[in-house]
């Protein structure tokens, strides 16, 4: 019988995970994170739901890479986002939804260990604020978690700011007193869109200057090292080995 054709009802036979458990001698949570990255065969196919029950002449069984798999799971995990909401979205962002990236910017390895209760367990750092979009990022990485609110050094950001009118000569003197360096990348008839580099955790100072005409949201392009490209729109990746904020 193909399981995810004819899956046993409620209440007939063992809850799939329980059966992982005892053949993968692991957690339970181990045991929904193999399930859930396609490591665990029913009847020869993959089953991906940890609550499927599984009946007694049902064979199951662990792929290859199952305990390569398990290896994954206690691995330290950050993913980027290029964050594209409407600006009128709420400013509080969640990783449902997520666009795969394409294979070139994909972390090396395995991605198994890239599963939702896996990514449940992220956390935001320097999160994006209303009008804020680009570069998000979630962590559980304890080392960047050090990085990212180190107060004494916190770590470089650029963003991307078009505006309806230049800034005058004093806002710009006012950003670079509050440690923002602008410069002019682009301009073109009524949007002029500057480059400001600084180390203010929450972004651009822009709330208490005068109104300068914002054409559309402020944009992170980069975190320290780390930065926004190649990622589309809506698209995520793992920091990949070796990359440093």
């Amino acid at each position: 019988m193909k399981p995810d054709a004819a899956p046993a009802q409620a209440g007939e036979g063992l809850r799939l995970a329980k059966c992982v458990m005892a053949l993968a001698r692991c957690s339970r949570r181990e045991a929904e994170a193999l399930i859930e990255a396609g490591a665990v065969l029913v009847e020869g196919r993959p089953a991906t739901a940890p609550a499927r029950r599984v009946r007694p002449d049902e064979s199951v069984s662990l792929a290859a890479d199952a305990q390569a798999t398990l290896r994954t799971l206690d691995t330290p995990l950050t993913l980027l986002w290029h964050d594209d909401r409407p600006a009128g979205d709420s400013a509080a962002a969640t990783l449902s939804g997520l666009k795969p990236a394409p294979a070139t910017v994909s972390a090396p390895g395995s991605t198994a260990a890239a599963t939702p209760s896996r990514l449940a367990r992220l956390r935001p750092l320097l999160p994006l604020q209303a009008g804020q979009r680009g570069l998000a990022l979630w962590s559980d990485d304890p080392a960047v978690q050090r990085r990212l609110h180190d107060r004494q050094r916190p770590p470089e950001q650029e963003w991307r700011v078009a505006l309806r009118r230049p800034w005058t000569p004093e806002e710009l003197a006012q950003l670079a007193d509050r440690g923002w360096r602008a410069s002019l990348s682009q301009q073109q008839p009524e949007r002029w869109t500057y480059r400001l580099v600084g180390r203010s955790p929450g972004g651009p100072p822009l709330s208490g200057m005068p109104a300068q005409g914002l054409d559309g949201a402020v944009f992170r392009l980069r975190i320290g090292a780390v930065s926004l490209a190649p990622l589309a729109p809506g698209q995520a990746r793992l920091l990949r080995t070796g990359e440093r904020f």
